[in-house]
């Protein structure tokens, strides 16, 4: 029998989030999979799942040559992630999707929900950089 990991989990939770997903969402999942079932008694498992993620991005300064298989979807530190090799276009994007359902409730035009959340794509480059530029001074 093959050894459940947090590498392998965390593919079965992208997999199962239509290729990419927060990192709580991809949390919920491993959770409700239950395939690790020392999670239960590790309270550092969510830290564990995060850093295998960077260990596993050549876009991280935790990647020391592992196999390259997530991306960032908005930019380092803003917690959503892609399996690599998963494509969606701008106009069918289940973060997107998801994101919109979540301010449903919310007393604004749909295309204003969407101009909020398509607000965040960068974000999270533009972050970096600024931080990038005031380590130089």
């Amino acid at each position: 029998m093959k050894k459940t990991t947090y590498l392998s989990s965390i593919i079965s939770a992208l997999n199962k989030l239509n290729g990419m997903g927060s990192l709580n969402e991809i949390y919920d999942v491993i959770e409700k999979e239950g395939r690790l079932s020392y999670i239960f008694s590790n309270p550092n498992w969510k830290d564990n799942v995060r850093a295998t993620i960077q260990r596993h991005c050549i876009q991280t300064k935790s990647y020391r040559g592992s196999e390259d298989l997530f991306r960032s979807v908005y930019g380092l530190g803003e917690g959503y992630w892609k399996l690599k090799n998963f494509d969606s276009s701008e106009y069918d994007n289940p973060i997107i999707d998801r994101q919109l359902k979540m301010i449903a409730n919310l007393d604004i035009s749909n295309t204003e929900k969407e101009m909020i959340i398509k607000s965040r794509i960068g974000q999270g480059i533009f972050r970096d950089r600024i931080i990038q530029n005031m380590s130089i001074v």
